[in-house]
């Protein structure tokens, strides 16, 4: 009995630690690309150019939804690599996480697709 308890927990650790390491390698990616994309367009380029126009509500938008949804990433990540049987009371904090990190990947999707529609149907 104790040796099947032990087969099972470890399946689980190596399930979460992929869901957390998979997790964490797209938010970290995501978010060095993003940052230094976002520090260009709205600090650096209006300082160089005379005449800069900041970019549309929606982009601004979505691209702090972006940065949030990064950090979340890694915070999920995280909380999934330490919430381990020794550390019972982070797996509701790290469960919490993980959830926010998919509603905000939804959120972008639903974001991304809402505006090529409207794009679309604007000329």
């Amino acid at each position: 009995m104790d040796s099947l308890s032990q087969k099972n927990l470890a399946g689980v650790t190596w399930r979460r630690s992929a869901l957390a390491g998979t997790i964490g390698v797209v938010s970290l990616a995501a978010l060095l690309l993003t940052v230094p994309r976002v520090s260009f367009e709205y600090v650096l380029l209006p300082l160089f150019k005379d005449r800069y126009i900041l970019p549309e509500r929606r982009f601004w938008i979505f691209d702090a939804v972006t940065v949030v949804w990064c950090i979340d990433g890694l915070i999920a990540a995280f909380l999934l690599f330490r919430s381990t049987a020794a550390r019972p009371n982070l797996r509701r904090w790290a469960r919490r996480a993980v959830l926010f990190y998919f509603l905000g990947l939804a959120v972008l999707i639903a974001d991304v697709l809402l505006g090529t529609w409207l794009c679309s149907h604007c000329t």
